[in-house]
């Protein structure tokens, strides 16, 4: 019932009949592309939309992803893993929905005390209440949901965020992470609420304004993307992807120069962070991976500029 054979991801005839990589339901191809160049991922990706039956499943390595790689698949998410669907008309978003951020808890006023009787009356014995669970290492437990986060273990992730919440309402990094996994499941109204509550505790977040643009750019509202992500760069020039976003949304508006700066910015902060550093909330891109996506971009910008 299993056939092996060999197959060359960059050379290999597929999708075909033949050796049986056409009209597949699921494919596996897990801590191989990792070792491409960018040009040569997005090749392979591009051939196995077109080997997956519609609304079929890719399954990558828990490292992997597909952003600014491919937009034929759809994230999904599961048990607290992800997995890719390949994009069709009939098919609906399945990830689970994640809740809300906790109300803040309202104050309890305590019953008025009754009156006292003319001849004194002794207390019950209550007995002692239970010792309540000690309280979570909240920077320890903020250090892991921010891990995994950026791992794309978003439903983990979204449970830490909830813990920290419960413990301490106005946590901003943590109404921050809540709202990029909101806003990443399409869930936009939320996200956007969650972005209201982080800046009534802290206006001076950069991350807050950069998941405003992303948000209104996901909305296709440009001129709100540019708004937001000017406000992140005045809080925190050496950001890097409010920077990268803003090359994107200029390119689209038709402002080619605009673009390459943002875009020269972007390279210039690249260069110098560490070799294997993770850049923030680019969706897990490394530095190295990050500068070839960015040398792609202006050799894209430079032929149709």
């Amino acid at each position: 019932m299993v056939r092996f054979a060999y197959l060359n991801l960059q050379t290999g005839a597929f999708p075909s009949a033949d050796n049986g990589t056409s009209d597949v339901d699921i494919l596996f191809c897990r801590n191989v592309m990792i070792y491409f160049r960018l040009g040569t991922t997005r090749r392979i990706v591009e051939k196995f939309s077109r080997c997956l039956s519609p609304g079929g499943f890719l399954f990558l390595g828990h490292a992997e992803t597909l952003i600014n790689i491919s937009d034929r698949f759809q994230r999904q998410h599961q048990a607290g893993g992800f997995y890719y669907q390949l994009r069709d008309e009939e098919t609906a978003d399945k990830s689970p929905a994640l809740p809300c951020l906790p109300p803040p808890i309202a104050a309890v006023r305590p019953p008025p005390s009754p009156p006292q009787p003319s001849s004194p009356v002794p207390p019950p014995v209550l007995p002692l209440p239970a010792a309540a669970p000690p309280a979570p290492d909240l920077q320890d437990l903020f250090a892991r949901a921010e891990q995994e986060f950026n791992r794309e273990n978003f439903r983990t992730a979204s449970q830490s965020y909830d813990t920290i919440l419960r413990h301490m309402p106005r946590h901003v990094g943590a109404m921050v992470g809540k709202g990029f996994i909101l806003a990443n499941e399409g869930r936009y109204e939320l996200a956007l609420e969650t972005c209201t509550q982080a800046l009534a505790v802290d206006d001076l977040r950069p991350d807050v304004y950069f998941l405003r643009g992303l948000i209104c750019e996901l909305q296709n509202d440009l001129e709100g993307a540019l708004s937001e992500y000017r406000k992140a760069l005045l809080l925190d020039m050496e950001f890097i992807m409010p920077h990268y976003n803003l090359s994107k949304v200029f390119w689209r508006l038709g402002r080619p120069r605009d673009a390459r700066r943002e875009l020269n910015n972007t390279v210039r902060l690249l260069e110098k962070a560490a070799d294997e550093a993770i850049i923030p909330h680019s969706g897990g891109l490394s530095r190295a991976v990050f500068l070839e996506v960015c040398r792609d971009d202006a050799g894209q910008f430079g032929q149709q500029g």
